[in-house]
């Protein structure tokens, strides 16, 4: 399995942060559980075999997110990921390895009203074209509102409305 991970962080100020992330990997198993393992009973699922030929795939996953606090109150938050999977590397003509490509992004604020009051929304969208994460190809889309309550050091309410569409 090869996995190679990169990572880029810009801190442009001490309010103002941009990091970038790739990675580069097999993800496809090349083995899978057996519930026969021979002449000796043993538990289903602690032996394995060879997935023959076994998927050769890889998966590339860029993930970037900025972050600007213009006061000490105000956060805003941007990130956005792009992913592409094939299952097989080289297919043989005629053979399909489309790849399935997922893409999103999310939108963050948050504010603190008073020392013990803070308030956050964050707005997200995923198109998830080959159903690599949801199974069919779907956009999903989700906005969530948050308030915080401090009680106390160490003790926080949370209050949350969400949709998801």
């Amino acid at each position: 399995m090869i996995v190679m991970r990169s990572l880029f962080e810009w801190k442009g100020s001490k309010a103002l942060t941009w990091t970038v992330n790739y990675y580069l990997g097999q993800e496809h198993p090349d083995r899978s559980p057996a519930s026969n393992c021979g002449p000796i009973p043993v538990q289903p699922g602690l032996c394995f075999v060879a997935i023959r030929p076994a998927p050769n795939g890889r998966t590339h996953i860029f993930d970037s997110y900025a972050t600007w606090q213009p006061t000490s109150k105000l956060t805003l938050q941007l990130e956005g990921d792009y992913v592409i999977q094939r299952l097989w590397r080289n297919a043989a003509p005629g053979e399909p390895s489309a790849p399935s490509h997922v893409n999103g992004g999310a939108a963050y604020v948050a504010y603190q009203l008073t020392r013990k009051i803070a308030l956050a929304t964050r707005a997200e969208y995923m198109s998830d074209r080959g159903g690599l994460f949801s199974g069919i190809t779907q956009a999903l889309k989700e906005n969530t509102v948050t308030l915080d309550y401090k009680l106390a050091d160490g003790f926080l309410m949370r209050y949350e409305w969400r949709r998801d569409f």
